[in-house]
This record gives structure tokens, C-alpha cells and sequence, in this order.
């Protein structure tokens, strides 16, 4: 079996640390790279058992292994890295047996605003999203696994999807852990990291998790909302008659968040200013909006845990903010 580690590049920055410090526990392994093209990047001789690629277009971490499965057709098993990712650890064996192994994963419904992508991507090779089914996304695609598994995938089209900006590269890592557990059904019998990545990423005034066998350097990838939409008044003015500047943040939210459950024009507002930034005078408001906007796509997509954890917040169980 033909094993290789396979780097996902968007330009030389940390590169080479994470080529050394696969090199300092495995000289003779090969490495593949795949260069997605975001920033000019130094042309990688194909020696030191490095072979390198240079994608014409930037697909994102998913487009990457589909390129990667194209290019290097005898490799059996590639363990996925970005370059700003370093081994501080030798890796257990199951990385090297199992058939699939997640270095980190999430809970699809943390990521719920995105899942109306994950079910867009899906329709375009008619695969249709099982609702009120939660399931483990990949952090940033990167795992240990099969090419007999990505094969599969291709010959279901699979290869025709991939991201074309953040907010999509995003989406890609839920809809990668849908393929892979909902499609196919393969179970992992091991996890490299027990939480997910955005755990050990580190920012301000945040205690952060601490990496055992492979480190990120720098932040994550994440995504920003550069558009903003314009609350209608009629729903403006609803809100603002709930919103209260003198009780907590989560306090708050849950006056609001039970106004939105009973009243369907502001639901639905919420759910089609997705990817918006929602406009209102009043920072601590608009936070409190962007998390409700979050409840109503886990209501739409994951219906009973959304119901549990609307319990939670509303008897304060679970607390949103840490005011």
C-alpha cells in the first residue's frame, strides 16, 4: 500500500515547517503537495520525495483532494495537512491501517447556517439532504484516508463539487463528513483529536485546547459576511420593543428568541438574510440576531435538537453569551 501525506498549500507561508516536521518523524514518506493557487508560490523541485502540483484555480480544501486523487493515481492512502499545520508527535498506527481516520470533527448543527450550501451541493448530483439527522463534519477536510473511498465518491460526481470562496470552503468540510458518514456509511473507529479544531485555534480572552499530535499555526480559516441587509422596519421595530439595554446579553436573547419562535415574518426574514450581516444600530443587538439567525437553521434542518436546545436556553441551561 502506497501511503503519502498530502498538503493542501495556499502559498509557501509555514510550508516548509510543515514539510520538517513530517520529515523529522517520517524521512522516507512521500509527500504530495497541492498548491491551490490563492498567493505566488516558490516552484517546489520534485525530489526529497516531494511532488508538487499546482492547481489552475483555487477550489478550496475539497477541489484540492479531488485534484490530488487525479494527479498521484497509485497512492492507496493520503493523510491530509495544510501547510500552516505541523506534526509535533509521531501519529498512531491507526492513521496508517484504518481506512478513515478525522484529525478533528464538529457537529454539523454548529455549523447550521451553512447547511442550505450542503444541501444545494448535494442537489446539483441528486442526492438529497436527510433532514433532523445531525452528523460530524471534517475540520478542514484533513484526515487520514483511502482512495478507494474519494474513488467512490468521484464515480458518484462528487469531484464536480467543490468551494469558490470561504463561506463555501466551509460548507465543503460539512458536506465532506456527510459523504463520508451519511452517504457511504463508514464509521471511524478512531479520532486523532478528541474536540474540534476551533477549539485548540487560539483568541483573545479564550482558554484554548491543547494539541497532542498535530498543531495549526495561526487562526482559522472562518469567513466573513461583507454584505449587509437592511432590517425592514416593521421588523426592526418589533425588536426593539423586546430589546431591553439594561438586561444581559442572554436575557435578551431568549425575550427575542421567543418572540421569533411565535411569529413566522420574522423566522422567515431571518432565514433568507442568510450570509448577510443584519444591520441594526446596536452591537450587542446584532450579536443577539446572528445567534437567533443560527437557531432558526438548526429548526429547519435539525428540528429535535434544536427543540432541546431551546429548552436549554430558555431555562438557562445553556448559556450563549458570557456576559
Amino acid at each position: 500500500m502506497k501511503i503519502g501525506f498530502l498538503i493542501i498549500t495556499y502559498g509557501d507561508t509555514y510550508l516548509q515547517n510543515c514539510i520538517n516536521s513530517i520529515h523529522k518523524f517520517y524521512p522516507d514518506m512521500p509527500i504530495y503537495i497541492v498548491d491551490n493557487k490563492q498567493v505566488h508560490q516558490k516552484y517546489i523541485n520534485n525530489n526529497n520525495n516531494i511532488s508538487y502540483s499546482k492547481n489552475d484555480i483555487n477550489n478550496y480544501e475539497l477541489g484540492a483532494i479531488w485534484f490530488a486523487l487525479k494527479e498521484w493515481k497509485d497512492v492507496n492512502k493520503f493523510i491530509i495537512l495544510h501547510n500552516s499545520m505541523e506534526l509535533i508527535n509521531k501519529l498512531p498506527e491507526c492513521v496508517f491501517i484504518d481506512e478513515y481516520v478525522p484529525f478533528w470533527t464538529a457537529r454539523a448543527i454548529d455549523y447550521s447556517p451553512t447547511v442550505p450550501l450542503v444541501e444545494n451541493m448535494l442537489s446539483t448530483i441528486n442526492l438529497k439532504l436527510n433532514n433532523n439527522n445531525n452528523w460530524e463534519s471534517v475540520c478542514g477536510c484533513c484526515c487520514s484516508i483511502n482512495t478507494n473511498i474519494l474513488t467512490i465518491m468521484k464515480e458518484m460526481n462528487c469531484d464536480k463539487l467543490f468551494a469558490t470562496n470561504k463561506i463555501e470552503a466551509v460548507a465543503t468540510e460539512i458536506l465532506f463528513g456527510y459523504l463520508i458518514h451519511n452517504v457511504l456509511n463508514i464509521k471511524y473507529k478512531n479520532k486523532l483529536h478528541e474536540f474540534p479544531l476551533y477549539e485548540y485555534i487560539s483568541s483573545p480572552g479564550k482558554v484554548e485546547r491543547v494539541y497532542t499530535m498535530i498543531k495549526k499555526v495561526g487562526s482559522g480559516q472562518g469567513y466573513n459576511l461583507n454584505k449587509t441587509v437592511l432590517i425592514p422596519m416593521n421588523i426592526s421595530n418589533k425588536i426593539f420593543e423586546i430589546y431591553n439595554p439594561l438586561l444581559s446579553n442572554n436575557t435578551n436573547l431568549i425575550n427575542i428568541l421567543q418572540q421569533v419562535e411565535n411569529n413566522k415574518v420574522l423566522e422567515t426574514f431571518l432565514l433568507t438574510s442568510l450570509f448577510y450581516n443584519l444591520h441594526v444600530n446596536n452591537n450587542r443587538l446584532s450579536n443577539i440576531l446572528h445567534s437567533i439567525r443560527h437557531r432558526m437553521f438548526t429548526k429547519k434542518y435539525f428540528y429535535n435538537d434544536y427543540l432541546i436546545e431551546y429548552n436549554d436556553i430558555i431555562t438557562k441551561k445553556k448559556l450563549i453569551f458570557s456576559d
